[in-house]
């Protein structure tokens, strides 16, 4: 093989490489959704943010889009605001809202589902730092074994002997809990704050009387977006008799 066919062996090799690392990194980029403008939808802003409003002829639906420059993953989450203005009483829930992603049926997680997925992440956490706290605390408690060389009269020789000192082993074993139940009250707290979260935003099965206003936060299972590619997201929400359509894109966040 000649010096040209190596060269470009070597080339093409590395275009190779360059494009699937490039392709890599593009799948690890930001994404955003936004809605498809139509006519059907009032745009307004409210503290900078993009509010698309759909009315009908008994009730409004507000929503905006908070997946903004979001890591590539296999949910995205919108805001939503629901008035029911002539209608009868009606359940807002997430039973009443349907999502389809690129044709395919997707799930909207309910509160609960999140709730408990967020109870089931601390405790396998909570038995988890036990445990491994529980394993260093007993090895901080045993006899300590030290090892050696020794050279007598040109002979060498390795050596090892095993004490045990009651108070070191108090004090080691004292840091060892503490440092664990330290763990234990971070995660602890910082599942409280993810569960405060969830109960202060998320949405939940709300009874809609005449004149009433109530909303909530939407989380959308979808796939994982492909390099160079979107995907079209469309939310239908049901009010009483009224029937709202939002057209969304996801796509990749080429401002990042």
């Amino acid at each position: 093989m000649s010096k040209y066919d190596l060269s470009m062996k070597r080339l093409k090799a590395i275009a190779i490489i360059s494009t699937l690392t490039f392709g890599l990194m593009a799948c690890e980029g930001p994404t955003s959704v936004r809605v498809v403008d139509s006519p059907a939808i009032e745009q307004t802003l409210f503290d900078g943010r993009g509010i698309n409003v759909s009315r009908k002829s008994n009730t409004t639906v507000s929503l905006s889009s908070i997946t903004t420059a979001e890591p590539n993953s296999t949910q995205i989450e919108v805001f939503i605001v629901a008035r029911n203005s002539r209608s009868s009483p009606f359940i807002l829930s997430t039973s009443s809202i349907a999502a389809q992603v690129d044709g395919v049926a997707a799930k909207i997680f309910t509160y609960e589902e999140l709730k408990a997925a967020e109870v089931r992440s601390r405790n396998i956490a909570l038995i988890a730092t036990a445990i491994g706290g529980a394993a260093n605390a007993y090895s901080a408690s045993q006899p300590q074994t030290t090892t050696g060389t020794y050279n007598y009269g040109g002979t060498y020789g390795t050596y090892s002997g095993t004490t045990y000192n009651p108070a070191a082993s108090t004090l080691a074993t004292a840091a060892v809990t503490a440092n664990t139940n330290a763990q234990i009250n971070t995660i602890s707290s910082n599942s409280d704050r993810t569960l405060g979260q969830l109960q202060e935003t998320y949405l939940k099965p709300t009874t809609m009387n005449r004149g009433m206003e109530y909303g909530g936060v939407l989380r959308i299972e979808v796939p994982r977006l492909s390099a160079e590619s979107t995907q079209d997201i469309l939310l239908t929400i049901n009010l009483g008799t009224d029937i709202h359509t939002f057209e969304l894109v996801r796509g990749w966040d080429i401002t990042q």
